[in-house]
């Protein structure tokens, strides 16, 4: 499944989408985020999504909003700030990790020592972190397959 995305020459490498719904959840800096069910949205990721809805990603936002707010998306290629879980090591793999929909939890980073069929590497470490912090990483958001 592909995801369009417009973007325009003023933006910057970046995205601005939106969340229209009241039911959405919030969006906070540094969780990966995926395409919502209508035009201009975009939702932290949800709790017990399978790698094969997790395609849908588009980014890691860059701001936090609520429901209705614009925020900014990086985009693969794209170095940027996110929220990590677990201690990480530079240039380790980071993978979407379930979390809940209401809690800081959802939508963070988790490490990723062994990559196994059906994992989507959201993102590489840039820098080292620790539990819970906020590091450098560079969006690459591509499913890999063990060889």
């Amino acid at each position: 499944m592909s995801v369009s995305i417009p973007i325009s020459e003023n933006m910057m490498n970046s995205i601005a989408e939106k969340q229209t719904s009241a039911q959405d959840v919030e969006v906070r800096k540094g969780l990966p985020v995926i395409a919502g069910t209508v035009d201009n949205q975009v939702k932290p990721i949800p709790t017990g999504t399978s790698a094969s809805v997790l395609t849908t990603i588009v980014g890691i936002a860059q701001d936090d909003g609520n429901a209705g707010d614009t925020v900014r998306v990086a985009v693969a290629g794209q170095v940027c700030i996110a929220r990590v879980k677990g201690t990480v090591t530079r240039n380790d793999s980071l993978v979407a990790e379930n979390g809940s929909t209401t809690d800081a939890e959802n939508g963070s980073l988790e490490t990723q020592a062994t990559i196994a069929n059906g994992d989507l590497i959201v993102a590489r470490a840039l820098e080292d972190g620790t539990d819970q912090s906020y590091i450098k990483v560079l969006v690459v958001m591509q499913e890999k397959t063990a060889s």
